[in-house]
Parts: C-alpha cells; structure tokens; sequence
C-alpha cells in the first residue's frame, strides 16, 4: 500500500525586528549581523550570535524563533522545540502551525492519523497516541488456540457482486490440515454480514459470534493431521471505504455511466468481505476466486483467468491462484476493462504482464506503463526472479489510489506519471514503482502480524531508492533518501504492538523510517558486496514466508556475522533517533571537534559525515565513548543532514539520519566589524 502523502509545506523565513521590539542601534546591529549569518547559512556563528543576542534582550520572541529554526536546521529538534515553545509564549504570532508542526506531538499525531481513522477519533499521549484496545481488537489480531490448532491450505471462494444494491453474497469452501487436535475453530466475517450456513461434508454445524470473530464447532475432535474442508455461506451489504486504501473497504463507483468497484482491506482485513482465518500468519497454498458480475461486465481477480461462463443476466469469471497469498491481496475489480499485455522472460521463465484499463484510458496507460520491463528487470536483478511465473503479473485501474493486490495491482493514480518525488517521475511513476515492488516485498517476503509490517513497507519503500540508483545514479539515490528521512515524524515505533491488529501505517514512518534504517544499515556494513548480498540472499530464503521482526534481525546477524541489536533497538523500537552530541572548539585555525551519540545501547556504532570548508567531505563513526576529530586549515564545517547536503560532496555510506545536541563550544575568536 503506497503511503498517505501529509503535505506540509512550511518556507522557513528567519524574521526580523517587529514593531514591538526595542528599537536602539546596539540591538539593530546585532539584529542585522544575526540574519547576514542565517542568510550565508554560517549556522554556527549565528547561535552564538543569538546566545549573546539572548543575554541582553532576552525577552525577544523573534530571536528564540530564529534560534529555533537554526537549531531545527541542524537537525538539534529537541532544542528547536525548546525555543519555538519559548517564542510562541512570549507573543510570537502568525506561525501557530509551523511551531505546532515541530513541537506538538498531539497536533502532529491527530494530522496523521485522520486519513486511516477519521476526525472523531483522537489519539493522546496517555496511551502513547494509540487507540485504546478492546477485546475485538484481540480477537482480530492475536493468535488465539482456535486459530494455531489449523492451517488453511486451499480456498474456493465464491462471490455474487450486485453493484446496483452494493450488496454481496457468496460462499467460501475452507481446506484446512489440523495441526492439533482441534474441536472448535476461529474463522473471521464481519458481523454486518449474515451468515446463512456453516457445513462439513453436508451437515451443519454449529457456531457462535463475538464482534467479527466466528466460533465454529466442528462436531467432534479432530486429532492432529486431519485434513478436512468446512463451507460458509453468506450475504450482506459490504462496508463503503471511507478513505481507501488507507481506511478500507468497498469502492462503488461509475464510470462514463459503467460501474466499476473495487475492494481495499489490508488492515481493515479480507473478512470484510469473505469469510476466511483473518491472520497474516496463515497464507493458503493456493486458491480459487469465482466471481458472478452482471453481463457485459468484467470481472477481474488475482491468478489466471481458467474459465468464463456467460449467461442472459450474469457472467462468472473463475480465476485460479496458484501460488500462496495474503488474504488481504484477495481482491476483485468489476469494470468495463480493455486490455493490453506484455511479456518478461527471465533465465527460468516467461510470463506475461496484462494490463486492465478504462477504454478512454488506452493510450495514457500504454504510456504510462512503457518502462514496466525495465524496471521489472531491475527488481530481479536486485532481489530474484518474479515469484508468481505461473500467475502472470497484472495491473488493473483501480477506483481508489493503489493497492499491491498480487498478481493484479490496482493502479489508480490517473496515470499521473510524476509524483513530486524526484528522478522517477521522468520514466518510472511512483505507484507503479513502489506497488510493484510489494511482489517482492509484502506478498512473497510477508509481516506475520501488523506490528511487523514495516518488513513489506520498509523494503518496498526503499526499493524505489535503489531504482532511482539503477537509473540516475548515486546522487539521484541520495536525493531519494533525504526525501524519506525529511518526511520521518517519529511519533510511533516503527514495529508496531502485537496481537491487536495494530495500524501501523499510522504516520508513514514504516515507510519513510523503515526504508532509512535500512539505508543506514547500508552504511554501517559498509561493503556494497555484503549489502546487496544480503538483500538478496533475504528475499530467496524467506520467499512465501511469514516473518515477525526478530526473523529479519536475525538473518541480517547471521549473514553479516555482526551484532547490530542496539541499532535495530534504537531505529525499530524507539521513537527518537540517536543523538550526536558534540562540541567544537578553535586552536588557531585547527578544528576540534568531539563527539558521541547519546540515547542508545552501549554497543550502537553508526557513521556520519562531517564537510570541511564547503570542499572536503569526511566519514566519521560515532559511538557512545567520545571522540575527537582534529583538522587544520579549518575556517568552517558543517554536518550534512536532509535538510542540507551537497549530494555531489559526501563520502560513500556517510550519509545518515539523527539528531544533534551542540554542547557549549569555544569558536574562533571574533573580530571587531564581526561582533
């Protein structure tokens, strides 16, 4: 699922003398030297301007605002917030939103939350800025005994659209393999549906509801071992998206007078329209999806397409897949579809890629998917092959944004080929890019519970950096990446609490954090070899598997033969990141500049990049012992961070992403026309 964009753009403008400050020569002068350094970006000097600025005026709102702006510029946010708190309660007016922006969790928290859970919802910092879980929620995302005692293997689902009523109904055959003696199991429905029969081998059994949860009594024991097959048959009017895919559900809509609907459930979850076992964990091995559209219409699902039955009134479409699939990339588009295709050959296989479209749309699309090989192509070459050869890759227009349903890939961004994110936009649009990189990431290498899905985020976010790399260059991969780290709000964890089905997507920082982390992870290797090394080696070993956080941690110990629990505490499990605490002083014109990061395990080691008099870029690695670089010939320095990088000056793997404390420091010293 592509990430819910909170576009907030603030221009930061350092301001100057209001009518209500003291007007005098002294304060002017300082006033005036203060913004020339903000102007140059000489940060440094302008702090301590400022601080001397402070300690005779030191009521001036404006200068904490400066100050705090400078501070958040050099990516110090825990003293920017200081300062901007400061400057907003002595009277500061007229940035209300940029301060809250920074400084307020509850505002910032609230913002990101409203695309997935709507306004009447609000979240506190009492509870972490999390809803408060219930009991459904436990239900829905815990592996209860009802659902460990069994292991779905197959599904053959049925499902009657009826667009005009918006309603549903339909059955689903659940082949399952008992892996304990098992009586009573969990299957999952909403409850707005009504259940009309559950059935074994013809008789029905009994059964009873608890919020969406559906306890089904099997009659007898089944011991271990035991293969069996339950039928469920339903009808019921489906939950309208309010704001797909983020806050699921069905899309209804019409277009040039046709109907057309689609379905996005990923964290609302496939048992808000079929009834199936609603746990990540349990994948069936393969599946048929028979759908009854009104005729004339198409009906289009994951897999092949094995069989088409045409009536007076109705058409059923029979797709089969045959491979294991998430039950939330189960999906269906009801349309009036024209269609075009493609083919991909690799050392092992051809496949064809087919794609859907609205007829108006026939020659946008073909253009909007021209590169689709290409990247393709690439994302084998980093990763592995395609891993659903058999199935065919497709790509559908979709009533809603965009959705990485396996093997059908909703795709409704309009075919807007550029997304605002940089060098993709020229061949590669972004939907396309980071949905099709879920084939890899999120469909076959898949989270075992919503606390882990930063695993199909993270990697599919930070693909769209390594084909920006393929493409464009290193720079373009940097630009990329400062993108990802300048969009981080660090008001979650990126892995999520277990067992309650929890949205992580909250935020974006699975995404945007995740994808950096692993960028970070790049750096600290070190070794380009190992790195993409590793991500390979990943992805075949875990193909069609279901992973918690711990699995991706270990195998990345076990490869690289290193230890970097304190790093993945830090990034996966805290909210802020590491900070690099630090000072600097002049000896002549010889830096010294100590430094240490704070706020991690004992063991956490991370580079950073410090640049030399705008020319000489150098690769430092911080720990928590203190360390002191030393260079001659120093007139300035800065550290380079996503707000303020020479994409084209900075040593390889030095580029990261964290805080920074500036203790008192002792600069050069001043001269008279300076002060």
């Amino acid at each position: 699922m592509r990430f819910f964009s909170v576009v907030t753009l603030f221009l930061f403008i350092f301001l100057t003398l209001p009518a209500q400050e003291p007007e005098n020569n002294d304060y002017l002068q300082r006033q005036d030297r203060i913004i020339r350094l903000l102007d140059t970006k000489d940060y440094y000097p302008a702090l301590k301007a400022i601080d001397s600025f402070l300690r005779i005026y030191p009521y001036s709102p404006l200068m904490y605002y400066n100050r705090g702006i400078t501070r958040y510029l050099l990516n110090d946010i825990p003293g920017s917030r200081t300062d901007l708190t400061i400057a907003k309660a002595l009277g500061l007016k007229g940035h209300d939103k940029l301060i809250d922006f920074i400084c307020s969790k509850d505002y910032l928290a609230n913002v990101l939350a409203e695309p997935y859970m709507g306004r009447k919802t609000k979240l506190k910092a009492f509870n972490n800025y999390r809803p408060v879980y219930t009991r459904k929620d436990s239900l829905r995302g815990a592996l209860r005994p009802e659902r460990t005692c069994y292991d779905v293997f197959f599904y053959d689902l049925f499902v009657h659209l009826h667009p005009f009523l918006k309603r549903i109904q339909g059955s689903n055959r659940i082949y399952f393999i008992t892996v304990q003696d098992a009586r009573i199991i969990q299957i999952d429905l909403f409850a707005g549906y009504r259940i009309h029969a559950i059935t074994r081998n013809g008789q029905p059994l009994v059964w009873r509801r608890e919020y969406d949860a559906v306890f089904v009594d099997l009659g007898e024991t089944l011991p271990a071992g035991r293969r069996e097959c339950i039928t469920v048959v339903y009808s019921g009017k489906p939950r309208k998206a309010p704001n797909p895919p983020w806050d699921g559900g069905f899309v209804w809509k019409r277009s040039k007078g046709k109907y057309w609907a689609g379905v996005a459930c990923e964290h609302l979850g496939a048992s808000a329209w079929w009834p199936n076992k609603d746990h990540l964990s349990d994948k069936p091995d393969s599946m048929r999806i028979t759908l009854r559209v009104p005729a004339g219409y198409q009906a289009i699902a994951n897999g092949t397409l094995q069989h088409i039955s045409k009536g007076k009134r109705w058409d059923d479409f029979s797709w089969f897949v045959h491979y294991p699939i998430n039950n939330y990339n189960v999906t269906f588009y009801l349309g009036d579809f024209v269609s075009f295709s493609d083919t991909i050959r690799n050392s092992h296989h051809t496949y064809p890629v087919d794609y859907y479209v609205l007829p108006h749309h026939l020659q946008v699309a073909r253009e909007y998917y021209r590169n689709t090989k290409e990247m393709v192509r690439i994302y084998e070459e980093l990763f592995g092959e395609y891993a659903y050869p058999l199935d065919g890759m497709g790509m559908v227009e979709a009533p809603f944004s965009g959705m990485e349903h396996q093997g059908a890939i909703a795709i409704g961004d309009d075919y807007q080929r550029s997304s605002g994110k940089g060098e993709d936009a020229k061949e590669f649009p972004y939907l396309l890019v980071h949905e099709t990189a879920h084939e890899w990431w999120g469909n076959t290498v898949t989270m075992q519970d919503m606390a882990d899905a930063w695993i199909s985020e993270a990697f599919a976010t930070y693909t769209e950096s390594l084909l920006e790399e393929k493409k464009y260059g290193h720079t373009a991969y940097l630009e990329k990446i400062a993108g990802n780290m300048q969009n981080i709000r660090n008001i979650w964890p990126v892995a999520g609490n277990r067992d309650v089905n929890e949205n992580t997507f909250i935020g974006n920082d699975i995404y945007h954090k995740g994808a950096v982390m692993l960028h970070l992870l790049r750096c600290i290797i070190n070794n380009d070899s190992i790195f993409f090394g590793l991500l390979k080696s990943f992805y075949q070993h875990n193909q069609f598997k279901t992973l918690v956080t711990d699995d991706v941690i270990n195998f990345i110990h076990q490869y690289t033969g290193h230890d970097y629990s304190d790093f993945f505490h830090k990034f996966l499990y805290d909210t802020d990141p590491p900070i690099l605490e630090y000072s600097y002083r002049y000896e002549g014109d010889t830096l010294i500049f100590s430094y240490r990061f704070t706020g991690v395990g004992e063991h956490f080691s991370m580079p950073f990049s410090i640049t030399i008099n705008d020319e000489k870029n150098f690769r430092l690695t911080g720990t928590t012992e203190e360390q002191t670089f030393v260079m001659p010939g120093t007139k300035k320095f800065f550290l380079p961070n996503e707000k303020n990088f020479d994409k084209n000056n900075l040593t390889a793997n030095s580029f990261t992403y964290y805080w920074t404390r500036l203790k008192n420091s002792a600069g050069r010293k001043t001269s008279e026309n300076e002060r």
